[in-house]
Parts: structure tokens; sequence; C-alpha cells
């Protein structure tokens, strides 16, 4: 079953965000690379898909990973860089994982 596979992917996406906890620009462009394929892996997952909770629990984790994404084009920018804005783009990145991964029970 694809969701089941999806939710795997998922964890293994989860633990390999967790390793990127040092700031570097090597990390930045690894972050940006496991949003765009934790937004994929969440597309995939079928559950339920008329479950108002299954609905907006995709869409949250959605918005979070998104926002993630916003944060990595403002720490690009030149002299935004600090540890404060670097977890600015890794915070959203793991509870938007995090929450779709909630749905995995």
């Amino acid at each position: 079953m694809k969701t089941n596979k999806a939710f795997e992917n998922l964890k293994a996406l989860s633990l390999e965000l967790d390793t990127l906890m040092n700031e570097s620009d090597a990390h930045i462009g690894a972050i940006d690379n496991l949003c765009n394929s934790i937004l994929n892996e969440i597309d995939l997952i079928k559950i339920n898909s008329t479950s108002e909770y299954v609905l907006l629990t995709k869409k949250q984790a959605k918005a979070y990973i998104k926002k993630a994404k916003v944060e990595i084009k403002k720490y690009n920018q030149v002299g935004l860089r600090s540890n404060g804005n670097f977890m600015d783009v890794l915070k959203p990145a793991q509870a938007g994982v995090k929450i779709i991964l909630n749905l995995d029970y």
C-alpha cells in the first residue's frame, strides 16, 4: 500500500532531518531537498481521505514545511545568517514532519 510506504519514507526523512542540527550551507540545501521530499510523501498519504482530521493534519503539516521553505529563502539572503535564523528553518520542517507522522498509529 502506498500509504504505508509513504509513512516509512517520512520516518526516514524525519531521522535524516534530525541529523542536520548544525548550521551550514550544506545543511540548508539538504533541508530544502528534504522539505521537497516530505511534501511529495504527504501527497501520497491516502488514509480515509474524506476525514476532516486527516485533511486538516495534511494541510497543517504542508503549511509548516512550506514555512520552512520560505525561511530557507530568507536565510539565503546575505546578512540574515545567524543561529536563530537557522532554527527558523529547521523547526518548522521538524514540526511539519512530526505532525504528519502522528497519523501513523
